[in-house]
């Protein structure tokens, strides 16, 4: 019967090729080039030269929200209700 270390070991192998060869995945990209921007000079430099690409709003984490309308909505999925038309306005006669 083979030690415990042994069997770890014998795992550890068997598994070394599956984690080495899965850095080399990047499902996202469809690309037969090397870099992303190769042939293309002036995109490579717009890359480089860019301080900060997100724009400001991106990096503030207070979002105007409805928290009412919210939890609401969230009762209504729980419950699985339709959700309630708002009232139809009264016809105004001027």
């Amino acid at each position: 019967m083979p030690r415990v270390t042994d069997l770890r070991l014998m795992r550890l192998v068997a598994c070394a090729p599956v984690l080495l060869l899965a850095g080399c995945l990047d499902p996202f990209r469809r690309a037969d080039d090397l870099w992303s921007y190769s042939g293309n000079a002036v995109a490579a430099n717009k890359l480089a030269q860019t301080i900060d690409p997100w724009p400001r709003a991106a990096r503030d984490p207070h979002f105007v929200t409805n928290g009412a309308r919210i939890g609401e909505a969230m009762q209504r999925y729980r419950t699985n209700q339709p959700p309630v038309a708002p009232p139809a306005a009264a016809p105004s006669t001027r």
